[in-house]
């Protein structure tokens, strides 16, 4: 799907690098002819899980809403502490089976030669069912003794800001005027948004008309009138994972969810048997929505800067052979993180991209969908991004279609705004993650920020400090370019191959230390073995623990 470029609050995109991406706009179309896949690094959404009960309720009980008896852990397969707990289903880890043996498939027909050893997985050490997802995925990938790395606080923790939804860093996360902002601060109108789905909703939920939901949210009633989701009201939370507030749509997104697990799982009876799956896509609608709010632009900067930060920088160490990660290889030729949809959000919101799959409506991260960001070379040494958004649809997740090249998922192919080709040139996607990706908001990951900040420092062809942060950037007063600019728009690929030959060596040389203070590592030190199963969350060699944080003022 075609993404149409849109204003982006505070984000400064590089003239210099927009002239380079027009430079090779012209041949993007025949490079797929000529180059090389050499890299694909993929963000995925973990499998088909349990539901989590709506607010006020727990997974099997639902009396605060309705009388209804709602489908439990037997109706999904699960054990009682499994669907509690909110694990794949059973369905669920097959699903991931069957994805990791189509991008296997995808990517041999692609040319991309991914033996087992080559391959990085990182999980959400947090979470069980990303773990679940990343084992059940490399399984049909045919590499089910790979490691996966399960990162979190305690362990691997450097990659925990990246595989995390909600590690903010230094950052502040969007506020209540802000998401009042994104729907004009009319409630009314978002509830006459959505109205064709609460209509096709309310019967299925069937509210009690004396629900204590009414009374736990403080819902305002007439005499005599009966309780309805509708009628609910409106509460700040600032928590993303409901969209920031809790209203009427964000309480109907809870049963969207629902009856879509319910779908994908192979649940018999789905929804009471009273709605189909176009009418389950268009109330899931209000689900999309509602990540819509909570993944912001604010918001997408404060906790995504991480991620989208580690992107470029293991593609760029891959193009460059340049070993800016210390605590990992220069060299796979895959790299997968499994998450959580709000991350594949993030990315989705801070690269400017849209896309559209079948059985879905616009923007969907639905269970097993992933981002991938492919690493072209063509036949003059140049590098070049692909993104894709991949899922299988939902009839392919319910009657567990076999995934193959001739019968593949729904890929949706990204076009993003800075380059306007599907091919962008390496140099473009590194500007484009500078103008949006605050280094302030990588702390916790300071192996990662100091990393960033040196690429930022030594390659942008920005004038200033480190580049471009969120809210801010260059100056863009001047509608055109000045020769300044166009120098550094022919001089930016120079500049990046220089730049990194410099760190190369900076990085042998005795004094060899970051931006942090901190000593970067020879390749002695590291031996680039593999990850949790040579470092094991602990420090490497010659890497001292960073410096404690500054007193608070």
């Amino acid at each position: 799907a075609f993404s149409a470029p849109r204003t982006t609050p505070g984000a400064a995109m590089s003239r210099a690098a927009l002239a380079v991406g027009m430079a090779v706009a012209c041949a993007a179309r025949a490079l797929a002819l000529d180059s090389e896949l050499i890299m694909s690094v993929v963000v995925s959404r973990h499998g088909v899980r349990a539901p989590y009960p709506p607010r006020f309720s727990t997974a099997d009980d639902y009396t605060v809403w309705t009388d209804r008896e709602w489908p439990g852990a037997a109706e999904f397969g699960q054990t009682q502490e499994a669907f509690e707990n909110q694990y794949l289903t059973p369905q669920g880890e097959e699903l991931m089976v069957i994805m990791g043996a189509y991008m296997r498939e995808r990517y041999t027909s692609l040319g991309l030669d991914v033996p087992c050893d080559s391959m990085l997985v990182y999980a959400d050490g947090a979470s069980h069912r990303d773990e679940q997802t990343a084992h059940n995925w490399i399984n049909g990938f045919g590499c089910p003794d790979v490691e996966v790395v399960a990162a979190n606080a305690t362990n691997f923790s450097v990659m925990e800001p990246v595989v995390s939804d909600h590690n903010p860093g230094m950052c502040s996360p969007a506020n209540e005027e802000q998401t009042s902002g994104l729907y004009g601060g009319n409630l009314d109108a978002l509830l006459e948004e959505f109205a064709p789905a609460f209509a096709l909703a309310d019967p299925v939920i069937d509210v009690s008309p004396d629900a204590l939901v009414c009374n736990y949210t403080g819902a305002v009633l007439e005499e005599g009138e009966a309780c309805t989701m509708e009628k609910l009201p409106y509460e700040w939370t600032g928590q993303y994972w409901n969209g920031m507030f809790y209203a009427p749509v964000s309480y109907l997104s809870a049963f969207a969810e629902s009856w879509l697990l319910q779908y994908l799982s192979g649940v018999e009876e789905v929804a009471f048997n009273m709605l189909s799956l176009q009418d389950i896509s268009q109330i899931y609608d209000a689900h999309i929505k509602t990540l819509w709010f909570g993944t912001s632009w604010w918001n997408s900067i404060t906790y995504g800067s991480t991620e989208l930060g580690y992107v470029l920088l293991s593609l760029w160490s891959k193009a460059y052979d340049a070993p800016l990660l210390y605590f990992q290889p220069t060299d796979p030729n895959l790299i997968i993180i499994f998450s959580h949809d709000i991350n594949v959000l993030y990315l989705q919101r801070l690269i400017q991209a849209n896309w559209l799959v079948e059985g879905f409506y616009q923007n969907v991260a639905s269970t097993g969908g992933c981002v991938e960001f492919q690493l072209h070379r063509d036949t003059s040494g140049d590098f070049f991004v692909k993104v894709s958004y991949i899922v299988a649809t939902p009839d392919q997740q319910r009657y567990k279609a076999n995934l193959t090249v001739a019968d593949p998922p729904s890929v949706s192919e990204i076009v993003m705004p800075v380059c306007g080709e599907l091919y962008c040139a390496l140099d473009s996607f590194r500007e484009l993650v500078f103008g949006v990706a605050n280094a302030d908001c990588m702390s916790g990951s300071e192996p990662i920020m100091d990393s960033y900040l040196f690429l930022q420092k030594t390659t942008s062809s920005d004038e200033g400090e480190d580049g471009a942060d969120a809210g801010g950037g260059g100056d863009d007063d001047d509608d055109m370019l000045s020769s300044a600019e166009l120098s550094a728009a022919i001089v930016v690929p120079i500049v990046a191959v220089l730049g990194i030959t410099g760190f190369l060596i900076y990085r042998n040389s005795d004094n060899g230390y970051g931006k942090s203070g901190r000593a970067v590592p020879s390749q002695q030190d590291v031996a680039h073995q593999r990850t949790a199963a040579a470092l094991g969350g602990a420090r490497p060699p010659g890497i001292p623990p960073p410096p404690p944080p500054p007193p608070p003022p």
